[in-house]
């Protein structure tokens, strides 16, 4: 059925006296528009017309049975015959008869549709007929410059290295865009490896091995090594920092909270390396001398990045 109102289409009707009694709704007594049929009694109805009679009652209008009506799409012979009905168009110009089924694709055609301008910013309405003339002097065209193959509109005054210019600031802007989300992923990528690494350190600590809790009761965790941050107990910037509680999101310095060595192993429990003669360019995390000066060997753990004198490993043991 067709898209226009249903109004507007009766009256488009080129015979209306003369349409078969059986294409009538039976409760507006006109052209059924969008029909449905009800099962028991083969009564057609407007679709808008039956839908406002069931808000109130659930029986068929001409009360064909006590039950509640049932309805269903009509036969096809139905359908098609309605299609065939002859309306004249909408537009006051245009004398041509159309089939009912063919009047939504003609409308759409028809030379004297009136049509809002496809360009932007253009408020002009046009006739089909019109329309190809208007397209082509439509001060709100767009068009592309041959030298710079930038598309601008008709009326504006193009320059191509302005327009050049602007492209490649936009596309920096766009660049830009794309490093920042880059950054963003990076970001994401490291935390995410980092609880990785956290939760790996909890799997792999071994039942009965000591550790250190935050001020609220949370386990620390051992972390490689943060410079220049500051500290959750202390509030200091107090070197390095080596412990993170996950909970709270703070991290504490090695002034606060004391690392502790058990079985020559570090707090994530990976096995120290013992150096008697210190290489010059180790220096202790924690008192920061260099064991090389003072002749002394060096523990160290290079997948948590730490190195650690004699004398300070001797005083953590304590």
């Amino acid at each position: 059925m067709s898209l226009i109102d249903s109004q507007l289409l009766r009256s488009l009707i080129v015979d209306p006296e003369n349409i078969d009694e059986n294409f009538l709704c039976g409760i507006c007594c006109q052209l059924v528009v969008n029909p449905k049929e009800c099962e028991n009694c083969q009564h057609l109805y407007c679709l808008e017309c039956i839908q406002d009679w069931l808000k109130k009652n659930k029986i068929c209008p001409y009360r064909c049975t006590e039950g509640e009506i049932k309805l269903k799409e009509p036969h096809r012979f139905v359908k098609n015959s309605i299609s065939h009905l002859n309306l004249k168009c909408q537009n006051a110009d245009c004398d041509q008869i159309i089939e009912l089924g063919l009047i939504d694709s003609h409308y759409k055609e028809c030379k004297h549709t009136i049509q809002n301008c496809q360009n932007e910013g253009c408020q002009d309405k046009i006739k089909n007929l019109n329309l190809e003339e208007h397209q082509q002097k439509c001060q709100f065209r767009k068009v592309s410059c041959d030298q710079c193959l930038a598309i601008y509109m008709i009326s504006q005054d193009h320059n191509c290295i302005r327009s050049m210019k602007q492209q490649i600031d936009d596309q920096n802007l766009i660049i830009n865009q794309l490093k920042q989300l880059v950054l963003q992923q990076q970001a994401t990528q490291q935390e995410q490896q980092q609880q990785i690494k956290i939760l790996q350190q909890l799997i792999e600590r071994p039942q009965g091995q000591k550790y250190l809790i935050c001020d609220k009761g949370h386990q620390l965790i051992w972390i490689n090594p943060l410079y220049n941050q500051k500290c959750g107990r202390c509030s200091q910037n107090n070197g390095i920092s080596r412990f993170m509680c996950q909970q709270c999101q703070k991290i504490y310095c090695q002034s606060c909270k004391k690392p502790y060595f058990q079985n020559q192993k570090c707090p994530s429990n990976h096995l120290l390396q013992f150096d008697k003669i210190a290489r010059a360019s180790i220096s202790c995390d924690f008192c920061g001398e260099i064991p090389f000066k003072k002749g002394e060997g060096v523990w160290s753990d290079r997948d948590c990045d730490f190195d650690i004198c004699i004398s300070c490993y001797n005083k953590a043991q304590q």
